[in-house]
């Protein structure tokens, strides 16, 4: 194994893109998965393959969309989120409470991906992230779960008498402002949250 000329440290294998796409495109997947599951209508793919289903990827937004129909396929409009999947051992959950190692953590320029991709398209952000033997992470907006929790007519229904336990809220910059961000688990947010169509 070759080591860096400057640090000495073992540089990665050559195939190491390689592997990390690999681990981005199962992480697609496995939202995909998910996210069908508690939407419980339509069915989602990788819009990076969208263009082999038959249709055009150019008004897709995200990593994963839910599409209906067959043969064009369209997108459910309904559908609230832009879905940015990150499967990335580069983060840390303590670089967003250090101004320091902040600097050099790939969440803060997830999230600013994310962000623009779903205001481009009039979406919500939603940010997955995960790393190995850590469960999959969901990052957003806190003013976007205080209005799903304030509304009389939600788009997301809140379990009744229960709470949203977020792993952390902090404030990231965007635009020049201070942005409200919280985290919690996939399992917690699909837990906590039903779709208005499935609520009986």
């Amino acid at each position: 194994m070759t080591n860096c000329p400057a640090c000495n440290r073992p540089l990665p294998p050559k195939n190491v893109g390689r592997f990390a796409k690999g681990k981005g495109e199962s992480l697609e997947t496995e939202c995909c998965k998910r996210f069908g599951v508690w939407w419980g209508r339509g069915r989602f793919i990788r819009t990076k393959v969208m263009q082999c289903t038959g249709t055009s990827n150019r008004m897709a937004h995200g990593d994963i969309a839910c599409v209906v129909g067959e043969s064009p396929i369209r997108l459910d409009e309904e559908f609230p989120f832009s879905v940015e999947c990150k499967n990335d051992e580069g983060w840390r959950f303590e670089h967003l409470f250090d101004l320091q190692k902040r600097k050099n953590s790939p969440i803060e320029l997830f999230w600013k991906q994310c962000i623009e991709d779903a205001e481009r398209w009039q979406k919500i952000p939603l940010l997955a992230i995960k790393k190995n033997f850590v469960p999959i992470v969901v990052v957003l907006r806190f003013a976007d779960l205080e209005q799903w929790n304030r509304s009389i007519d939600p788009l997301l229904r809140p379990r009744h008498g229960e709470y949203l336990h977020p792993l952390f809220r902090c404030y990231v910059p965007y635009k020049g402002e201070k942005q409200k961000i919280v985290a919690t688990t996939l399992d917690e947010f699909f837990r906590y949250f039903t779709p208005k169509h499935r609520v009986v």
